[in-house]
């Protein structure tokens, strides 16, 4: 996020306020990355103030909505350092966005998620 906060003000500049898409963009992508902190960092918390058993849902949770966040932030980076960036910058961008974004994979979610729902329908009631 601080790389593009960088090449934006590198970019862009002080015209930033007119070039709205690229603004909206950042704004997008920093709302995911605040949202999937935000849910690793509450789901922590749980676990230290109840345990690990206790809290397994909101672990769940939390690495179910990575598992979402991630594609969509490595999208939303891209396409903002393809609209702003060109040649060598560009492509170095690029290759940052998606070597960082990489190193994730996620696991099991397609059996995370239906025990989640699983969970939530046994209770018949929203439990977290």
């Amino acid at each position: 996020m601080l790389a593009l906060a960088g090449l934006i003000q590198q970019i862009v500049g002080p015209r930033l306020e007119a070039e709205q898409e690229t603004a909206i963009r950042f704004a997008d992508l920093v709302i995911h990355l605040y949202a999937a902190e935000s849910a690793v960092l509450r789901a922590y918390k749980a676990v230290l103030h109840n345990g690990a058993d206790q809290e397994a849902l909101k672990v769940m949770l939390a690495a179910s909505y990575i598992d979402d966040a991630v594609p969509e932030v490595e999208a939303i980076a891209r396409k903002l350092v393809a609209d702003i960036a060109e040649g060598t910058l560009r492509d170095d961008y690029l290759s940052l966005v998606c070597k960082e974004l990489q190193r994730y994979v996620p696991q099991g979610s397609i059996a995370r998620n239906r025990a989640i729902a699983e969970q939530i329908n046994q209770a018949q009631q929203y439990i977290c």
